[in-house]
């Protein structure tokens, strides 16, 4: 239900509004990052909907839940592990 308020948000709402929400989802939920995901995805995809970009504050929180999911070397996160491909991918 959230990530439709997100969405709905991305989507209807002004670029504002859009930062705002993203500043709040940030703070309100720090350490669940599979909420973050969720909500950062319907953001996006809101605003994609109204070819909107987002702005500053939603860019910095996507590049951060990035980079902290990325670098997860534990099975809290839907298992999820960097590995080496090795030469030639295989």
């Amino acid at each position: 239900m959230l990530a439709n308020a997100f969405r709905h948000v991305g989507r209807y709402g002004t670029d504002a509004n859009a930062e705002d929400l993203a500043k709040i989802a940030e703070r309100k939920f720090a350490g669940d990052d599979s909420a973050q995901v969720t909500l950062f995805k319907a953001l996006q995809e809101g605003m994609a909907q109204r070819e909107g970009k987002l702005g500053e504050a939603a860019r910095a929180w996507g590049r951060g839940l990035a980079t902290r999911l990325l670098v997860k070397v534990d099975d809290s996160f839907g298992g999820w592990v960097a590995a080496h491909a090795g030469r030639h991918g295989a």
